[in-house]
């Protein structure tokens, strides 16, 4: 078995990395003698209740302002709070102890990276992409990733880790996890994204998963955009980490 530890954000409060749920990627087979669809709701059904029993522990939790530890990010209202909180519960990491550098764009990689401990994953990595070396700091948690089979790579067993990530890309692989973990449906109306002016560059593997994150508010787009093809910053990483994790603690 593997394991995803969700870490769900309570808003506001110290400490808001909530170990909200485990939840068993069961492969092969079906324990207990039921059917694997009938388990894999049993455990998603479970792991739901424990999120709101540890939101509910979390309301006694005294809140306090984070401390930021970053000089670069005061033009960055609209992202400041996301990359102070996240920084703090050591998901999200800066360039240098002083330095985030919000504009410039997310490797693909370091977004893996963000995923794998926002969510607590561990696996034995037991291999990994040919262009991904043992030592990269981000050796082992895109290893993780790829174990639990939420990256696929780009063919050729390579991954492409120092290239910028798109937005529809960044959006697909959350669509996996959170699916796996489920807080989202597999069904949803792609015509959700006509609301959005550019709607028709969206890659056609990406519209589904893009269609559920809009339908369940994970996307909110730029004004009635979705630039689905751009490079995302790591000031855009961070509020899209941000809302996943306030989203699980409100479920």
């Amino acid at each position: 078995t593997k394991t995803l530890k969700a870490m769900a954000v309570k808003e506001g409060y110290a400490n808001s990395g909530i170990a909200a749920f485990n939840y068993i990627i069961i492969k092969g087979g079906s324990p207990g003698g039921s059917s694997g669809g009938d388990r894999k709701k049993e455990v998603k059904d479970e792991v739901k209740e424990e999120v709101i029993e540890e939101i509910e522990e979390a309301e006694e939790v005294v809140p306090r302002t984070p401390t930021n530890p970053f000089n670069d990010i005061s033009g960055y209202s609209w992202a400041e709070e996301a990359i102070i909180s996240l920084a703090e519960q050591g998901i999200i990491k800066g360039v240098s102890s002083t330095n985030f550098a919000p504009h410039t764009n997310i490797k693909r990689a370091d977004y893996i990276a963000l995923m794998v401990r926002l969510f607590g994953m561990t696996a034995d990595v037991q291999g990994n992409f040919s262009d991904v070396r043992p030592d990269k700091y981000y050796y082992q948690e895109v290893g993780i990733a790829r174990e639990l089979g939420l990256i696929e790579g780009i063919g050729d067993q390579q991954f492409n880790p120092e290239a910028s990530i798109t937005r529809q890309d960044m959006f697909v692989i959350a669509d996996r996890i959170l699916r796996a973990l489920g807080f989202l449906d597999d069904e949803a109306d792609v015509g959700i994204l006509e609301q959005f002016s550019d709607y028709d560059q969206i890659a056609p593997y990406a519209k589904l998963p893009m269609a559920r994150l809009v339908a369940n508010g994970y996307i909110l787009g730029d004004g009635r955009m979705l630039n689905p093809v751009n490079n995302t910053t790591r000031a855009e990483t961070a509020v899209f980490i941000y809302r996943i994790s306030k989203m699980l603690a409100k479920n």
